[in-house]
Order: C-alpha cells, then structure tokens, then sequence
C-alpha cells in the first residue's frame, strides 16, 4: 500500500408515501405524475382526490405558464444546504414524503426560529412572473403526533438557510417578487418525519404564477442499477462496490441544464480515473510509485482496473449533504461529481468532475 503525505395562484403539495424515484420519468418530477404510486406526483386541482393528476409543470388557474418571463434556470444550481426536487407552478399537486431518498437532512437550525430542526427537509422553488401576496399552510397538520414547520427563503439564488424570512407552524404569509426564486421549505422538528399536505394561495398582479422550466435534455427513464453495472463493467470495473441512490441519481439526471446524462457522466468519470494522471494524487499518478502488493501489471491503467477490483474499493455519486462531498468545493449544480476509494492503494481519496454543460472532465486524489 502507499502511503504519502500531501497536501433550493393555488398549489397543493400532497404527501401520502415515501418517495421512490427509481426509474420515474421527468415530467413526474417537474409535478405532471397522475400515478399515486409515483413520488412527487403533482396534479393542478386545488381539491377532490390528490392523486387525480393531470396537472402538468406550468398548470395555472386562470393563466398561461411561463408568461413573458425568462426561462427557469436548472434545479441543480439551485442546490444549497437544501436541495429543491421540483419547480412548481399555481394549481399544482405534489406527492411526497420527506422519509424519501430526495430529502435532504442538512439543516438543524433556522436563523428565524429557536429550537432543534434535525429531522429531514423537502425543498421546493417557484419563480412568479408576477408580485403579489401569498399564504401557505399544512393541512390538516397535527403537531403532536408529527411536528413539521414551513420555511419560506427569499433573496438568494441558492436554497439556504441563511435565506429564510418567515417560518409558520402550520401557516404564514408572505409577499413575492416577480422574477425572484423562492424556496419553500418543510421541515420536520426534534427529528420528525414522513408525510404532509402543503397548500399555497397567490394572489399576483399576472395571468401567469410561474415560468415554465426548460427540461434535461436526458432520457427521462433511468434504470440506476442497470446502468451502473453497464458503465462499470465495460470498464473492467464490476468488482468496485457502489452508491447510487436511486432517487437522487434520477433527480440530477433530470436537471434542466444538463447535456451530459448520467451513463456518460459515469462513463466519463471512470475513464477520466483510468486514464488521466495529470493530477499528482490522481489513481493514474500514485500507482505508478508503487512496487509491492496485488496490482504490479506493467500498464498503469491496468493497474487501476486492478485496483478498483480489490475488496473494499468504492465508487459512489455524490449527493447534498453525502459524507464525501468534493474536496475542491466544485458546484454539484454544475457537475456531475463521483467519490472513489481505492484503500487497497492508498489511504487517498478520489474525486472525479464531470461539467454538466460538456466541458473538460477531470479527476484529482486527497490525502
């Protein structure tokens, strides 16, 4: 082994299962699922049966989506301490559950509220193409026997908590700019969790309640571990033990920026370990420095296959709030970021980077 030394209008939010995401399609994750079984499953009634769907991303009451206002930015780089799953727009519906794999457990304090909020959150964002007043509430919330709040964050580009301006028990009001990002945010206290029913009145001086969202241009269907096991194995990579989760992979699959899926970003970022040594702590850099233990092959890619095929060798996606967040700090918005562990090499650990927009992929280790 080597070891070195180195340096975020009617809209109600309905929440009635755990959300499963594997292998759902994009327009259920933008709100336009009428399938109660489908994890943020959305309709743009305001009542009746939540799960009667037909709803679409941009549904309005009385409107048109998108207006005349600028087309929304990807939910990726929106992605702060809290991590929006959805943009929503007036008469919308979404189902949801924040024991599921899209909730974030990141904030355990509010700058406007005093107690311990160490339960998961579930964020959401709208952007109104007109101002105007708006109330939100829970419904039929009961406290004591699940306790969770709303936060609404204004004024930032990015869904954190520094951002909050109100939070209400089980209702608040609150003013929204037209063209402004907000975040709505539920969050469990004392560690409370599971479902809930989120209703949003607007009153806004448009015919419009919210832009309309530019999809990703990837396939909206996405067989996580399929294609892990395809991308790893034509590699010669199958042996390396992986973190996909299902939800979160789907979710970024889907961010509106993309123009690298995730079987490319995989493939990208796999290649990158195998191949590019330009970074002194890379894979590619340390094996060759190594004269003793399993993996001695005279080609140094050949040498990281075999090493990614030890036991304990680990690859995984990274995810917000993910124990192994990238160690440069580079923008998970706008990459695709994977984690490697080789231990059997080294005690490094490995990042690879993979831009969203096309643009170079590189991969760097960190001691």
């Amino acid at each position: 082994m080597l070891r070195t030394r180195s340096p975020r209008l009617l809209l109600s939010l309905l929440a009635t299962a755990p959300l499963a995401l594997a292998g759902i399609g994009c327009e259920q994750l933008l709100g336009a699922s009428s399938d109660p079984g489908a994890s943020g499953s959305s309709s743009s009634s305001g009542g009746g049966d939540p799960f009667a769907g037909g709803g679409g991303a941009g549904d309005t009451e009385g409107g048109t989506p998108g207006g005349s206002g600028a087309a929304l930015p990807g939910l990726g780089s929106l992605i702060g301490e809290c991590a929006p799953v959805a943009w929503l727009a007036c008469g919308q519906s979404w189902t949801g559950d924040s024991r599921g794999p899209v909730a974030t457990q990141n904030i355990d304090f509010w700058p406007v509220s005093v107690g311990n909020y160490d339960g998961p959150e579930v964020a959401f964002a709208f952007r109104p193409d007109a101002s105007g007043e708006a109330s939100v509430r829970l419904l039929d919330a009961d406290p004591t026997a699940m306790n969770q709040d709303l936060f609404v964050l204004s004024g930032s580009d990015r869904c954190e908590r520094d951002a909050a301006s109100a939070r209400g028990f089980n209702s608040l009001d609150l003013e929204v700019e037209a063209g402004e990002v907000h975040f709505l945010v539920v969050d469990g206290f004392d560690g409370d969790a599971g479902t809930f029913t989120i209703e949003l009145d607007c009153d806004l001086g448009g015919p419009s309640g919210n832009i309309e969202p530019e999809g990703s241009g990837c396939s909206p269907d996405l067989d996580v571990g399929a294609t892990v096991e395809t991308v790893l194995g034509s590699h010669g990579a199958a042996g390396l033990e992986r973190s996909f989760p299902p939800g979160q992979t789907v979710l970024q699959q889907n961010y509106g920026q993309n123009q690298v899926c995730f079987d490319g970003a995989l493939d990208a970022a796999v290649r990158s370990w195998l191949e590019d040594g330009d970074d002194y702590e890379s894979p590619l850099a340390l094996v060759e420095e190594i004269d003793s233990g399993p993996c001695l092959q005279p080609d140094p890619t050949e040498r990281v296959r075999c090493f990614m095929n030890q036991p304990g060798s680990r690859v995984e996606l990274i995810v917000p709030g993910g124990p192994h967040q990238a160690e440069h700090g580079e923008n998970l918005g706008e990459n695709w970021l994977f984690f490697l562990d080789l231990p059997a090499l080294s005690d490094h650990l490995y990042w690879a980077v993979v831009p969203r927009d096309g643009g170079d992929v590189g991969n760097y280790g960190f001691h």
